[in-house]
């Protein structure tokens, strides 16, 4: 079974997430806590979702080996 590299999609989708988190904790910063909720919650999904891919990556990594 041919391996799928993941590490440059998960690279990507990380950065994106952690820009997210960034924009929102700049909204929270600016007291606008409706806002800034909605999107923290939403990047730390996105964050997650991603470190669930790294760790499949490491887990098909690992039953190959």
């Amino acid at each position: 079974m041919e391996h799928f590299n993941y590490t440059k999609i998960t690279a990507n989708c990380l950065e994106l997430a952690l820009k997210d988190l960034t924009e929102a904790l700049y909204l929270y910063e600016q007291e606008q806590y409706l806002l800034s909720e909605k999107r923290i919650f939403e990047a730390i999904y996105n964050a997650s979702s991603v470190l669930h891919l790294i760790a499949l990556e490491r887990n098909e990594i690992a039953s190959n080996d």
